[in-house]
């Protein structure tokens, strides 16, 4: 397959009293055509700041440091501002967790649908109305809600709404930051399966990020697991929820309830993610894993394992 995106060596850090907060350091994946990759992690493991480098939409105290972030072999890293619009939303879209805060409540939602169309493509705006009116029945609202505002609606809904949104001028590749997040089971299974069903439609290439690996496991083909800034594994879905290397993973899975098994509490990694402006030296989930030994006093190169999977860890 050919990587429709390929992240090399991203570091975006954040300013924070005068030193650097390394939220994302290092890290590189790719994004094949068609394919769903899943990035899992804690809270604050630099997974939203992944999604934000890779739109640019950083905010003011946040700067990419180093890498590339390649979209069909062009940098949007070195992309002028001009450029970087014409790919946003065409190109590369985003949904944003918290739906209704990202809804304009003063705003139809076909009118906020129709928006990006106008703003990227020469066409008139009965055309924009009309293409806006079937992204919403094809993420399964009927169409004679589509002059409703944001505040008519449910969570998932709003939600819904969201993704036509992002799906308006056709982009290639939707990353979709936290979409199920707030939502009844119920709610969160429509939502997964809307998301993989438009996938199949339109082939997409989607990035999900999650903390939720219920989600990825139904959702996605392959899985990046991120701990305090840094790409701890990498493979597909499968083989890592049936072999995960890396202890982290190994730890995050542990901390999944089985539902096959015996009724118990799921076991939860000790401690906390360290701080981000003061990383520890070598590898940073050192001070939190079982397997810890003088070694780990340096950080670990990444390496592949199996021809195509990737652990960052001594032990493996």
């Amino acid at each position: 397959m050919t990587a429709l995106l390929q992240v090399n060596a991203l570091k975006t850090f954040y300013r924070a009293d005068g030193d650097y907060v390394k939220a994302v350091d290092d890290v590189s994946f790719h994004v094949d055509v068609g394919e769903s990759l899943g990035l899992a992690g804690e809270s604050g493991c630099g997974k939203t700041t992944v999604a934000l480098s890779l739109m640019r939409l950083l905010p003011p105290n946040a700067s990419i440091l180093g890498g590339e972030i390649l979209y069909d072999g062009q940098d949007i890293v070195k992309m002028s501002d001009r450029r970087l619009r014409r790919t946003r939303w065409k190109k590369i879209s985003i949904v944003f967790q918290g739906a209704m805060n990202a809804l304009n409540p003063v705003k139809r939602i076909v009118e906020q649908i129709a928006e990006p169309i106008l703003l990227h493509e020469k066409i008139a705006k009965d055309e924009a109305t009309r293409r806006a009116e079937r992204l919403v029945e094809l993420v399964g609202i009927d169409k004679s809600r589509a002059r409703d505002y944001p505040h008519e609606f449910s969570g998932g809904m709003r939600q819904r709404v969201m993704i036509a949104m992002a799906l308006a001028c056709e982009p290639r590749l939707v990353i979709l930051d936290e979409p199920t997040t707030a939502l009844d089971v119920m709610t969160k299974m429509q939502i997964q399966q809307l998301v993989k069903d438009i996938q199949k439609e339109m082939s997409l290439s989607t990035i999900l990020i999650t903390h939720d690996l219920s989600v990825i496991a139904e959702t996605c083909e392959k899985v990046a697991i991120m701990y305090a800034g840094k790409l701890v594994e990498h493979a597909d879905v499968v083989t890592m929820f049936e072999n995960p290397l890396h202890p982290y993973t190994s730890g995050l899975l542990k901390g999944f309830p089985n539902i096959h098994a015996s009724r118990e509490l799921p076991v939860s990694i000790p401690g906390s993610p360290p701080d981000l402006l003061h990383p520890p030296p070598g590898c940073r989930f050192a001070p939190r894993c079982p397997l810890a030994s003088k070694e780990c006093e340096v950080d670990p190169p990444g390496k592949t394992v199996d021809g195509n999977r990737y652990v960052a860890c001594w032990k493996r």
